[in-house]
C-alpha cells in the first residue's frame, strides 16, 4: 500500500527530490514537510515548473523566496511577487525588477511606498542623491541597477561590478560609459540584442568591416541609430531605402540629402506612402 503524503520521511521527500521525473519533484516542492535544504535545492532545478510550483507553496520559507526571487524565468519571480510571505525587502527587489510583467504584480501586490517611488524617480531623473539611497538601488532590481549605472554619480567601480551585470541592459550601460573599445563595438555589431547593435551603429567608423552588417540589419533601433548620425553619408542611403521599417521611412523621407531616385523609391513602397 501506498504511504499517504503526510507519512512521508525526510529521506523519502530527498528521494523524490532526486528524481529524474520533474512530476515527483514538483511533489517534494509542495509537501509541508520537506527539509528546507531539500527545497532550497530544488530552487535551483532545471524544470521551470519545478521552481514555479516552489514559488507558489504556501509557507515557503523566505529563504527559498529570497533565491527565487532572483530565478531567471520571469513566470517564477511574479510567482514570488504575489506569494503572501515576500517581504518588504524582496518587494523592493521586484518592485524594480527589469522585466515590467513582475513590476506590475508585485505592484498589484502590495503598493510601492511614495518615498521608495521617489528615491527611484530621482535616480532616473539624475538628480542628486545621497550615496546611501545610490547603494540600495544598485543591489535591486534590473531597472533599478540601470538607474544607477546611468546615473552621474555612480562610481566608476561600480560600473566596473556592473560591466558583468546578469542583466545586458545594465551591462549595455555601464560598458558605454566606460567607454568602448573599438574591438567591442565590432562584437556588439554581431550581438543578438539589437540595443548592442544600436550601440555599434552609433559609434563605429563608416569604413570599419562591420559597417555594412548593420547597414543590412532590419532592426528599427539599429537603423534609427545609424541615420541619426550627423555624419551619416550620403552614399549609403541607397543600403537601407528597400522596404525599411515605417519609423526609418519617415527619418529617410525628411533627410534632405536624399535624393529624388530614393524618395521615389519609398513612395512606391507597398505600405503606403510616407510623405
Amino acid at each position: 500500500m501506498k504511504r499517504r503524503t503526510a507519512e512521508l520521511s525526510a529521506e523519502d521527500l530527498q528521494a523524490l527530490a532526486r528524481s529524474p521525473s520533474e512530476g515527483p519533484r514538483v511533489k517534494a516542492a509542495l509537501h509541508p514537510h520537506t527539509p528546507l535544504a531539500t527545497l532550497l535545492s530544488l530552487a535551483t532545478d532545471q524544470a521551470i515548473g519545478v521552481r514555479r510550483a516552489l514559488a507558489r507553496r504556501m509557507g515557503a520559507p523566505r529563504e527559498v523566496l529570497a533565491q527565487l526571487a532572483h530565478d531567471p524565468t520571469r513566470a517564477v519571480r511574479c510567482a514570488v511577487a504575489a506569494h503572501p510571505g515576500c517581504d518588504e525587502s524582496l518587494r523592493r527587489l521586484l518592485w524594480t525588477d527589469s522585466d515590467g510583467n513582475v513590476r506590475a504584480v508585485a505592484q498589484h501586490a502590495a503598493a510601492i511606498p511614495h518615498h521608495f517611488a521617489e528615491d527611484l524617480a530621482r535616480i532616473v531623473r539624475n538628480e542628486s542623491v545621497p550615496a546611501s539611497v545610490l547603494a540600495e538601488f544598485a543591489e535591486l532590481g534590473g531597472q533599478a541597477r540601470r538607474a544607477v549605472a546611468s546615473h552621474r554619480e555612480c562610481p566608476r567601480g561600480w560600473l566596473e561590478r556592473f560591466r558583468h551585470d546578469a542583466d545586458a541592459a545594465v551591462r549595455l550601460v555601464a560598458e558605454t560609459r566606460m567607454g568602448l573599445s573599438l574591438d567591442t563595438l565590432r562584437a556588439f555589431a554581431r550581438h543578438r540584442s539589437s540595443s548592442y547593435r544600436a550601440t555599434a551603429a552609433a559609434s563605429l567608423p563608416w569604413d570599419d568591416a562591420r559597417m555594412p552588417e548593420l547597414l543590412a540589419d532590419r532592426n528599427e533601433r539599429v537603423l534609427l541609430a545609424l541615420l541619426r548620425r550627423p555624419d551619416f553619408p550620403a552614399a549609403f542611403y541607397a543600403q537601407i531605402t528597400d522596404n525599411p521599417p515605417p519609423a526609418v521611412r519617415l527619418v529617410l523621407a525628411t533627410h534632405d540629402a536624399l535624393d529624388s531616385a530614393h524618395l521615389q523609391r519609398l513612395l512606391r513602397d507597398p505600405r503606403g506612402p510616407t510623405l
